[in-house]
């Protein structure tokens, strides 16, 4: 069923981005919509409609619009840590432009909320603050 999804996305000019994330710069928002309903033919009958999470049809006309870098680490909207956080999720370019450096902790962290206790949480020195 996968693989016929993938023809009939390529079919109509999407490009794959990701694993389940398909792109067609030039295209009307009504052939849009026509592929995506087009998906419910893939047989067996009713398989599609019984087991898809998520079918999403996004247009956006400008770059202004990508926010991504803006909300990352170090941009704009994100210039330092708002708590602890995870070592390994700094990369060593935005470390960098960190000021002063991060501390690592020198005791085992309360764990941030929505954070959920392991072995590796416990460890104070794999988080930043």
């Amino acid at each position: 069923m996968y693989r016929a999804l993938i023809r009939i996305l390529n079919a109509a000019g999407f490009v794959q981005l990701q694993y389940s994330d398909y792109s067609h710069q030039n295209i009307q928002p009504a052939v849009a919509w026509g592929v995506m309903l087009s998906l419910c033919t893939i047989p067996p009958p009713g398989k599609l409609e019984s087991t898809v999470r998520g079918l999403k049809m996004y247009r956006i006309d400008h770059n202004s619009f990508m926010v991504t870098q803006d909300i990352q680490f170090g941009g704009q909207y994100s210039p330092f840590l708002r708590g602890p956080t995870p070592r390994n999720l700094v990369t060593p370019a935005a470390a960098a432009i960190m000021n002063p450096a991060p501390a690592v902790l020198a005791i085992a962290p309360i764990l941030p909320q929505h954070t959920r206790a392991s072995a590796a949480a416990a460890i104070a020195a794999n988080w930043m603050q």
